[in-house]
């Protein structure tokens, strides 16, 4: 079950390359910050984080927050996930657009932190 984290943690945080604000670009601004508090557990039996990719970045060239002052991302290489978010260590930065393989192994990754909770809970008294 750890080494499911690990992965799934590693995957979800993969860095977006900032890139330093011009003049020209008229960037969208999240604000406060890009998250709010809190996520939800996902249902790791169930859930298909394919099914909840959010992809409102992907509508600008350029996105920035009140947290990241000088730089700028790429909108097209970002989303947000209301199902990954859980595993999001650093809430300061975007997360990266995860590909169709990059899903579907984090959902084989969450069936198998699904059966490790489900075998812990029978161990449970």
């Amino acid at each position: 079950m750890a080494d499911a984290i690990r992965q799934v943690t590693a995957i979800i945080n993969q860095p977006v390359t900032p890139i330093p604000q011009t003049p020209e670009m008229e960037p969208s601004i999240s604000e406060p910050g890009w998250f709010h508090d809190g996520a939800i557990k996902p249902d790791f039996n169930t859930v298909d984080v394919r099914t909840t990719q959010d992809l409102q970045y992907d509508k600008r060239d350029y996105v920035t927050s009140d947290v990241n002052p000088g730089v700028v991302f790429n909108g097209h290489l970002i989303e947000f996930n209301s199902m990954t978010k859980y595993f999001y260590t650093d809430r300061s930065m975007p997360k990266k657009r995860l590909t169709e393989a990059e899903m579907v192994e984090i959902n084989r990754l969450y069936r198998i932190i699904g059966s490790c909770e489900k075998k812990l809970q029978k161990k449970q008294p």
